[in-house]
């Protein structure tokens, strides 16, 4: 898959999540998958243009990224996750933050898909640079998980 030249995308956007998308499965399949062109998946991918993929095409596309990932769960796609970013920010911007108990479940569940990665990944013994990102991509998604425990706790 070519790579895209690309503005800088804040991780906790829209674009960058059709970014990641696109990264995995390429253009053409998204464009195929929701129905469109090439022209408007780009333009979804762009943090300056107002194009939004709708609720279906989103699902759609996050639907593509899953086939293509080996162990991801559902709430990691990149669309989904934003979206779920997007809730909790607004849940607690209105002071109805998740419970420790809640984000403990959300913490172990990431822990098992990083097991997962790993397992996956080292069937052979030997990690490519694809698997050792997906990997660390896991880790992350455990790191920032373990990081809203202690803030929200007010460790």
């Amino acid at each position: 898959m070519t790579a895209m030249r690309q503005k800088p995308r804040h991780p906790a956007t829209l674009a960058h999540a059709v970014t990641s998308i696109i990264e995995r499965v390429g253009v053409a399949a998204c464009a195929k998958a929701v129905f469109r062109s090439e022209r408007l998946i780009y333009d979804w991918a762009d943090p300056d243009h107002d194009a939004r993929p709708n609720f279906l095409q989103g699902k759609a596309l996050d639907a593509l990224w899953l086939a293509a990932e080996r162990s991801a769960l559902p709430a990691e796609s990149p669309i989904a996750s934003w979206y779920l970013a997007e809730l909790e920010r607004d849940a607690f911007e209105r002071g109805q933050a998740p419970s420790p108990m809640a984000r403990v479940v959300e913490l172990l569940a990431r822990c098992g898909g990083l097991a997962e990665e790993v397992e996956a990944a080292n069937v052979d013994g030997l990690l490519t640079p694809n698997e050792k990102t997906a990997i660390a991509e896991r880790a992350e998604k455990v790191r920032l998980v373990a990081a809203k425990i202690v803030s929200e706790i007010g460790g």
